[in-house]
């Protein structure tokens, strides 16, 4: 749709002013109005709309908008649905159609075989289940569809972690359907950049202190696992919409201070083309083109998704040693006093609680009070 112009509004009669000025601005049900400009809907408050627009207006176009229109819509993001009348989608759409994978060129399906040996060799250590349960997860989100447990790639520079996403952002999905933020959206309530996107890629988090990630935490959990996301911008009134949001965090810090297990896929990222230039500058010049991006999309709408699960994905040892930094300080205890020197435990709790106190004082851990720990033993 064309940008909105004054000219053209008036060399319009009233009754087709009043049509062209539809096309342009909608009243939404959060006392806002979405006004089209840059070939995108654009939210703004009442008073901007008047200022900017309608006060250059005839008072009839300006009352009939305000006073007598009665199509008022709800925001909603929807990639797959179907739109009702009542609804304005702010979601925009896939870069591609999709067409059969078999009816590519040889020559595309070489640069695709390419980015797919990389997500098998690099991306997942060519650990066959963590190859397929990415696949899955990708599959899955191309589809339109949100996984509710995130991808975690964590490494030094040079690992080649952000390569697949650059190539998906860039080729497969489009830009218009991914975000690439730092931290700032779940540190704060302001996150309408999250609005309608498929893809959030958390881009270099920085360390947090424990305290500052349990800040967030919670938040982040929430949104990963809520089919509903609250979108609030600094200066207006926040609203409700379904969260289209699969996320992934791309870091060379540990950022996690936590982990539940269910929501957090750490891969193990392999080592072994770092600093092979040879190799990047071949997936970068056969794969990183719009035809290879398209072959991309439709192979991955081909994947049988049915019945998959994102949050129950294989343990690595990235995972494991994740929980092992994470463990209590009573549970390391009795991992290192006796699970890996194969001890039995058969004393009392006033005993294990000694030898608990002096191990965290040799270690310089603080330790938890007896109740705690009795308590942690019983879980």
């Amino acid at each position: 749709m064309e940008e909105f112009s004054f000219d053209r509004l008036d060399n319009l009669l009233f009754e087709g002013q009043k049509e062209y000025i539809q096309k342009y601005f909608v009243p939404l049900t959060i006392s806002k109005h979405a006004v089209w400009i840059n070939g995108k809907y654009d939210i703004q408050l009442p008073s901007e709309v008047k200022h900017t627009y309608f006060n250059r207006m005839d008072d009839k176009l300006s009352k009939f908008y305000f006073k007598e229109y009665k199509k008022i819509k709800s925001i909603v993001y929807k990639l797959t649905e179907p739109i009702k009348d009542n609804e304005l989608n702010l979601c925009p759409s896939f870069k591609h159609a999709y067409q059969p994978y078999s009816s590519f060129s040889d020559q595309t399906k070489v640069g695709f075989e390419i980015i797919l040996s990389y997500i098998q060799e690099v991306l997942c250590s060519n650990n066959m289940a963590s190859y397929q349960f990415l696949l899955k997860w990708i599959a899955n989100m191309i589809k339109g569809n949100k996984n509710n447990s995130c991808l975690y790639f964590r490494g030094r520079q040079g690992l080649g972690k952000s390569t697949l996403w650059t190539f998906i952002q860039k080729h497969v999905i489009g830009i218009l359907l991914t975000c690439e933020t730092g931290s700032e959206p779940i540190r704060s309530r302001f996150n309408d950049i999250l609005g309608g996107k498929l893809i959030v890629m958390f881009e270099e988090l920085e360390t947090f202190s424990k305290n500052e990630w349990m800040a967030i935490s919670s938040n982040l959990k929430r949104i990963i696992t809520s089919t509903r996301i609250r979108i609030e911008t600094k200066n207006q009134s926040a609203y409700e919409a379904n969260n289209l949001n699969n996320y992934v965090l791309l870091t060379n810090n540990d950022a996690i201070k936590d982990d539940d297990g269910r929501r957090y896929f750490i891969l193990d990222i392999s080592t072994s083309r770092v600093g092979d230039e040879a190799y990047w500058d071949n997936i970068y010049s056969k794969c990183f083109n719009d035809e290879v991006g398209k072959a991309f999309y439709c192979y991955f709408r081909e994947i049988d998704t049915t019945g998959f699960n994102p949050q129950s994905f294989p343990i690595t040892q990235s995972k494991l040693d994740a929980f092992a930094k994470r463990l209590e300080s009573s549970h390391q205890f009795i991992k290192d006093k006796f699970i890996l020197t194969n001890q039995n435990m058969y004393l009392s709790v006033d005993e294990l609680f000694k030898m608990y106190e002096e191990y965290c004082e040799i270690h310089k851990i603080k330790a938890k009070g007896k109740i705690n720990f009795n308590r942690d033993l019983n879980d």
